[in-house]
């Protein structure tokens, strides 16, 4: 396996998965939205267990960068040089560069960039979670901020955001289970087929996290998800 998207923000802005290829452990992406080639990684090399349930994500505040597994710290980066996240306003390719993906790169995406395992419970803040939040968070306490929250407890082809925000969203071939961490969930596959693979899109995010998370200005973010995977690696 080389790398399985679990979160991902196109035109290069944050990322979380694990990493196969390069760390065999979880890793969290930004890029700097005055230059999007320039990105920061952290990452933990930890194995994949099969059925295990693990809470992982990223905080953000423009100088650092940092990467919770189960509630404690685990890698982190505090020399990032006043980065701004990339507001995904520039751009040339078609919707998927302004949307967010669960469980896979992009629509395209297959095989070595998908998801192969149970996602539960996907939450964005629009501020950069303290450690002591992100410990209550993993112990189901909610922090204040949230942006978009998906418990991904709907059997339907659509998922609502839960923060009251409106950002719904899709979902492609992706299997409703009441295995969940939290209540029900969605199972992903890493299939070989390049438009048969599964996935969640939540359209259109841009317009609100550009003005009111404020990618350009602001420089903080916090995403969470639980995961489980379907094999050992």
């Amino acid at each position: 396996i080389w790398d399985s998207y679990v979160l991902f923000k196109p035109k290069y802005s944050f990322l979380l998965g694990w990493a196969g290829w390069s760390h065999d452990g979880w890793e969290c992406n930004v890029w700097n939205q005055s230059n999007p080639t320039q990105k920061v990684a952290v990452w933990k090399t930890r194995p994949l267990i099969k059925d295990e349930w693990v809470h992982v994500g990223c905080v953000f505040n423009g100088t650092f960068l940092g990467l919770y597994i189960n509630g404690t710290l685990v890698a982190s980066n505090n020399t990032v040089p006043n980065y701004k996240l990339q507001n995904n306003t520039i751009g040339c390719c078609g919707d998927e560069y302004f949307d967010l993906f669960i469980g896979s790169k992009n629509q395209y995406a297959y095989n070595n960039l998908s998801w192969n395992g149970t996602t539960d419970d996907i939450r964005i803040y629009n501020r950069s979670l303290s450690a002591l939040e992100v410990t209550d968070l993993y112990n189901t306490v909610t922090p204040s901020g949230l942006i978009g929250w998906w418990t991904l407890d709907e059997n339907a082809s659509k998922v609502t955001d839960h923060s009251n925000n409106g950002f719904n969203g899709s979902v492609y071939r992706a299997v409703y289970t009441l295995s969940g961490r939290v209540n029900s969930a969605y199972a992903f596959s890493d299939n070989d087929e390049p438009f048969n693979h599964t996935y969640i899109r939540i359209n259109h995010l841009s317009p609100y996290v550009s003005n009111t998370l404020d990618f350009v200005n602001g420089s903080q973010i916090s995403y969470f998800g639980w995961f489980k995977s379907n094999k050992d690696l």
